[in-house]
C-alpha cells in the first residue's frame, strides 16, 4: 500500500479488508464509530465544561478512595482517569459509574489487603475483573 499523499490521512473503515474474524465481528459495535462522525463544536464545548467539572470533583475523590483501599494515591488517580479514557471508546451509556467508588475501595482493601501484601494483589484483582467484563461484553451477557 503506498504512503498517503499530502493531507490524505483519512481512513475509510468500510474499504479496509479485515482478515481477523474478531475485528470484523466487533469493530462495527464500537460506540465511538457511531457518535464521532456526528460530533460538533457545540458538543466539544459542552464536553470541555463537563470534563472540567468532573476533573475538579474526581481528583480529591480518587485520592480518598485510594487511601480507603490501602493503595498509594497515584493508583487512585490512574483509576479515575483511565476509566473515563477507555469509556470514551467503548462506552455507550451516559448513566454508568466510572472510576473508583467507596464500595469498590472497601472490597479491594478487604480482598487484596494491599497494606499487608503490597499492590500486586490489587493489580491482579483489577486485571481479573477487567478480563471478566471483557468476556461478558464479547458474549453480550
Amino acid at each position: 500500500m503506498p504512503p498517503p499523499q499530502g493531507n490524505d490521512y483519512g481512513v475509510d473503515l468500510k474499504s479496509i479488508k479485515w482478515n481477523w474474524p474478531l475485528v470484523r465481528r466487533f469493530l462495527p459495535d464500537l460506540p465511538i464509530l457511531k457518535w464521532l462522525p456526528k460530533y460538533s463544536l457545540l458538543d466539544l464545548q459542552s464536553d470541555i465544561t463537563a470534563g472540567l467539572a468532573v476533573g475538579l470533583m474526581v481528583v480529591p475523590q480518587a485520592l480518598a478512595y485510594a487511601n480507603i483501599a490501602g493503595l498509594p494515591n497515584e493508583y487512585g488517580l490512574y483509576s479515575s482517569f483511565m476509566g473515563c479514557f477507555v469509556y470514551m471508546f467503548l462506552g455507550s451509556s451516559k448513566d454508568v459509574t466510572l472510576g473508583p467508588t467507596a464500595i469498590m475501595s472497601l472490597m479491594t482493601d478487604s480482598v487484596a489487603q494491599p497494606r499487608t501484601y503490597g499492590v500486586n494483589y490489587a493489580i491482579a484483582l483489577t486485571f481479573i475483573s477487567g478480563l471478566t467484563q471483557l468476556i461478558m461484553s464479547i458474549f453480550h451477557l
